[in-house]
């Protein structure tokens, strides 16, 4: 056992502040001998006590690879969090619009299509119940036919509208395509 030493002592020789000593003595890092610390013993117990992830107690390699990691993924955050800030202002100045906006847009032109072709069948049962010829029959499909296609157009019109609308605010490369 080599000779105990003072608290001071050891931090002077361990080129650290009384208080980082005495923080350690009390956490129960290192312990005392009738009031005093043996230096070989309490070297063992600081290093057998020591964070093995913290840099400094990493070796030469580990601590390249802990760095590099700790720097990609620092470097992560802060582009997702330039991200989040551009699309906070984005939608603050009017340049994005929410997709709960676009959702509901293309779901009124779609229920508008869906009515349409709904009432189709409505308006043209008693045509076809009345046609007795083929003839008439056939006027009738055209007819239909003529209804669906007005139909197509209003419902290509109306999306293009909305397209146009917000062209300048919609982008499409992160769009979730998994639904």
């Amino acid at each position: 056992m080599e000779k105990l030493i003072s608290q001071s002592e050891f931090a002077r020789r361990k080129n650290c502040s009384k208080q980082y000593v005495s923080q350690l003595v009390r956490s129960g890092r290192i312990t005392l001998v009738n009031g005093k610390i043996d230096p070989v013993l309490a070297e063992k117990q600081i290093q057998q006590t020591a964070d093995p992830n913290h840099p400094k107690n990493l070796n030469k390699e580990e601590s390249g690879n802990y760095n590099r990691v700790y720097n990609q993924a620092k470097t992560k955050i802060l582009y997702l969090e330039g991200k989040i800030e551009k699309v906070k202002f984005e939608l603050r100045t009017g340049l994005r619009i929410p997709i709960q906006d676009v959702e509901k847009s293309i779901f009124e032109i779609s229920r508008l299509t869906r009515n349409a072709y709904l009432s189709l069948a409505e308006f043209y049962t008693p045509k076809f119940e009345g046609a007795t010829t083929s003839q008439e029959q056939v006027e009738v499909i055209h007819q239909l036919n003529d209804d669906i296609n007005e139909i197509i157009e209003t419902s290509r019109k109306s999306t293009l509208k909305f397209v146009r609308k917000y062209q300048s605010h919609l982008t499409f490369d992160e769009v979730d395509t998994d639904e």
